[in-house]
């Protein structure tokens, strides 16, 4: 789930993985560093708005037993890049929108 804030100021983001969701560190770090890296390659598109990643699905320690495994982490950046690909979305269809609405 990501949130977003105009603030007028440079893009910031915050990053919420817990222990629920996520509870190994090694898994919640990955996800974390994952973020940070999309983020920072696509700042420029989120400028003037705070961002708020927010972790609301488990991951499946069966379906992914190690937690530094390539495919957890192509199935993060993906998730990740999807959710930022969104939040770009709904940044522009807020600039669009007339501001008497």
């Amino acid at each position: 789930m990501i949130y977003g804030k105009p603030t007028g100021e440079s893009a910031r983001l915050g990053l919420v993985i817990g222990k629920k969701y996520a509870p190994r560190a090694v898994t919640r770090n990955l996800v974390k560093r994952l973020a940070r890296d999309q983020f920072r390659l696509r700042r420029a598109e989120f400028a003037g708005y705070d961002l708020l990643l927010r972790q609301h699905t488990r991951f499946d320690k069966k379906a992914l037993p190690s937690a530094a495994s390539a495919p957890l982490a192509a199935m993060c950046a993906a998730e990740i890049r999807e959710l930022l690909d969104r939040a770009v979305r709904e940044i522009a269809r807020r600039a669009s929108k007339p501001a008497s609405e």
